[in-house]
């Protein structure tokens, strides 16, 4: 996922919205280096919003200074595709215990990420 992170980084703002906590969220910063793909990096414990409610995303499109239907949320709880696609983003659901990367990339490629030999 990194290495696609990596990828679409050259093309694409790429950030996080996590409900990780904060403890884990920074050990992962700097053993995965994250802000180095990752910008913004949003931490629902440290701005006290939940992905459930569509502020948190409003919020990481602010930053970014694009418009909802500009984006593609990806998660791995269809429950968090929710709020996102409330506002219009596009979302994709991605089942991280199956790693189904194939059916991953064909879904980026589907709403246009990524080119169709990728």
């Amino acid at each position: 996922m990194l290495a696609i992170a990596s990828g679409l980084r050259s093309r694409y703002s790429v950030g996080i919205i996590t409900d990780n906590k904060k403890d884990r969220i920074d050990t992962l910063k700097r053993l995965h280096d994250l802000p180095r793909l990752f910008d913004p990096i949003v931490v629902s414990s440290e701005v006290g919003i939940g992905k459930d409610n569509p502020e948190i995303f409003l919020g990481a499109l602010r930053v970014l200074r694009v418009k909802p239907e500009e984006c593609i949320f990806i998660d791995n709880s269809q429950a968090n595709l929710i709020a996102p696609e409330a506002i219009g983003m596009k979302t994709i659901y991605f089942d991280d215990e199956k790693q189904d990367f194939k059916a991953f990339l064909a879904d980026l490629q589907s709403h246009g990420a990524i080119a169709g030999n990728a």
